[in-house]
């Protein structure tokens, strides 16, 4: 599980929890998980394996082409 903060939703707050990939850092893997706001924030729980998340990276998350929003791993 991954905390994020500053998250940026792109469309609009979620209601509930949402199905969709996450990129940590450069890479060029995006991983499934699932993700929920809370706060001014939002916790993203992988599905698939991530490479070292650490505080201070971005993590963006996606659905299919789109960007759903992004924030700062804490």
């Amino acid at each position: 599980m991954v905390t994020v903060r500053d998250f940026n939703w792109i469309n609009g707050v979620p209601e509930g929890e949402t199905e969709a990939t996450v990129r940590v850092r450069h890479t060029k893997l995006n991983a499934r998980c699932t993700a929920h706001a809370e706060g001014g924030g939002a916790v993203i729980s992988c599905i698939d394996r991530v490479c070292a998340p650490a505080p201070g990276q971005s993590a963006v998350l996606y659905q299919g082409d789109m960007v759903l929003g992004g924030g700062y791993i804490i």
